[in-house]
């Protein structure tokens, strides 16, 4: 069965022919499982889970879904074939489809592949090498996503403006929700009404008495809302496989000296780092003046300052004050800032939102805050 490509897959797979044609690779091959999600899948075919990929090097893609109703619904590939027709064994089913290479092919995987099914595959394909390496065809998609296209981008203004629904009829009726678990499978709820396929990671909401953990555990339970002090809210909202993350904080007074220092810090903080959003800013520059920001006023910020979002939640690139991972910035990033403070006596607070990095500047996507209640 054949299934027509989009331009944008076009586009994504033309970037992969490149790179594979200076690596001297003759296919590259992506295998999404129950026990191992590769994003990249959907990314350069548009099938969201439970199939084998194969870019070969004259630019043919074959989809091998478990699901072949499921691809002819989602998928965009030059050749799909169910994964029944070879018994459902998915080294048999890369034995025939990567055979037309012939004798020294070099094929590639993902080096997180698992290493049972590499070996599997060499045995099978004993003729042709088998290559499952750091800094590969992996790393190279991971480069590839960290910049979003038109496409890409319009996904993220439809999943930020929903993300943002959901989050003002949240904070709008905050008092109808007695504890966690209510907001929680409010959140949810509302996502999914509003077409969500999903939330993006599981949900976070920490009263009072929980929020001093950066993620709390677990994420929402039966604590109580409507009492004294800070409230932590981390969620995002998934779009055809592309996620939004926010975190709103709830303060409700009467609130301590060192509660409303916290917020005053984390929102100065904020505004600090969205100052330096612009192409040509190095990431670890921008993280650097928020951990010396808290540090000057005696704070410590326990966790990176902000990611990358797309089809994972944590993505290239990452905000960090380390010397690995440094990035400059360029357009068509998508991003978070997210400066918390946490205190095991008066909770925490974060507050989180996307930012896309345009030719300008940088433009932002969400309209999370910090909800102050009397």
């Amino acid at each position: 069965m054949h299934h027509q490509r989009t331009q944008a897959y076009t586009q994504r797979i033309q970037k992969v022919l490149e790179w594979m044609q200076a690596e001297k690779i003759d296919a590259v091959v992506f295998h999404d499982t129950e026990e191992h999600r590769t994003a990249s899948m959907r990314y350069l075919c548009g099938h969201p889970m439970d199939a084998l990929f194969i870019i070969k090097r004259d630019g043919r893609s074959v989809l091998i879904p478990w699901d072949v109703h499921m691809a002819e619904a989602h998928a965009s590939a030059d050749l799909i074939v169910p994964q029944s027709e070879f018994g459902r064994d998915p080294a048999a089913a890369l034995q025939n489809m990567l055979a037309d290479l012939g004798p020294g092919a070099r094929i590639e995987l993902p080096s997180a592949t698992p290493h049972p099914f590499v070996s599997s595959l060499q045995n099978r394909l004993c003729q042709q090498e088998i290559i499952c390496r750091e800094q590969g065809i992996a790393e190279h998609l991971l480069t590839l996503r960290m910049i979003k296209d038109e496409e890409e981008t319009a996904l993220y203004e439809k999943a930020c403006t929903e993300t943002d629904a959901v989050l003002d009829a949240l904070l709008n009726n905050w008092e109808n929700f007695t504890s966690e678990t209510d907001a929680a499978l409010a959140i949810e709820g509302m996502g999914r009404t509003r077409g969500a396929e999903k939330t993006g990671f599981e949900t976070i909401v920490a009263g009072p008495a929980r929020s001093w953990g950066i993620h709390a555990f677990p994420s929402y339970g039966p604590g109580p809302l409507q009492v004294r002090g800070l409230t932590i809210i981390d969620f995002g909202l998934v779009f055809q496989g592309y996620t939004s993350d926010i975190t709103a904080t709830v303060a409700r007074g009467p609130l301590s000296g060192r509660q409303r220092d916290m917020i005053s810090l984390v929102t100065e903080a904020h505004e600090r780092a969205c100052a330096l959003l612009k192409p040509g800013t190095m990431t670890r520059d921008i993280a650097a003046a928020v951990h010396r920001f808290f540090s000057d006023h005696g704070r410590t910020m326990p966790h990176s300052l902000g990611h990358g979002i797309g089809l994972d939640i944590h993505e290239y690139p990452f905000l960090r004050d380390k010397t690995e991972g440094n990035t400059q910035l360029r357009p068509g990033m998508v991003l978070t800032i997210e400066p918390g403070l946490y205190d095991p006596e008066e909770g925490g607070v974060r507050l989180e939102n996307d930012y896309l990095i345009t030719p300008e500047g940088h433009r932002r996507l969400t309209n999370s805050r910090i909800l102050s209640i009397r």
